[in-house]
């Protein structure tokens, strides 16, 4: 009669240590395949935010004043941080103001100057905000509108037709006003995306 015969205590011991090395590597190969999903999870949200910020803009560029008219500018500021708060690395903090016009729920048309700009003294993460201040005030310190949180840069360029300057201040439009913005998210700093949007002027004068 044939004697049966069990696992020895040997091919226990090394099917177990299979088996905890496979389940290690389906613990981590897990992890890293979450990571990746909330990483595009949270590069799918900056995009769609951005492209809010896109539409609010292009409605201020529709409605930008003629300056043959109202005498107004656009304003471009060169500026960057100076407290350089994200690794010892100076941020791009430029400032753009436009002359716009807005309707408002009367049916009047009134001529205001809209600031865009990177809030950094708000508490949380900066800022992008948008400021609307009357045109004959020496400065736009109107009514506070916060568009995006978590905006860690802002550069604004001009085209002036025939190459792309770094701040305006001359008596007629630019051809287009090119903006680069740097988005975080809020939870996962780290995670971040650089965008840019340019916005042709038609011939106001």
């Amino acid at each position: 009669m044939r004697k049966e015969r069990g696992f020895t205590l040997v091919e226990i011991l090394t099917v177990l240590a299979v088996l905890s090395v496979l389940s290690t590597i389906g613990v981590v190969m897990f992890g890293k395949i979450m990571d990746f999903r909330k990483k595009g999870d949270i590069i799918r949200n900056l995009n769609t935010r951005f492209l809010d910020i896109v539409v609010r803009m292009e409605e201020d560029f529709e409605q930008l004043a003629s300056p043959s008219i109202t005498g107004c500018k656009i304003l471009g500021e060169r500026h960057v941080e100076s407290e350089k708060r994200y690794q010892a690395v100076p941020l791009d903090d430029d400032r753009l103001i436009l002359p716009v016009l807005v309707t408002n729920s009367a049916g009047k048309v009134n001529l205001v100057r809209v600031k865009y700009y990177i809030d950094r003294m708000l508490g949380g993460a900066p800022k992008l905000v948008r400021m609307v201040g009357k045109v004959d005030s020496g400065n736009v310190d109107g009514a506070k509108e916060i568009l995006i949180s978590g905006v860690l840069a802002m550069r604004v360029v001009y085209y002036d037709g025939e190459s792309w300057v770094d701040a305006w201040d001359r008596d007629y439009y630019p051809k287009g006003v090119k903006i680069c913005l740097v988005l975080a998210d809020e939870d996962r700093p780290w995670e971040q995306v650089v965008r840019e949007k340019v916005f042709w002027i038609g011939n106001l004068i």
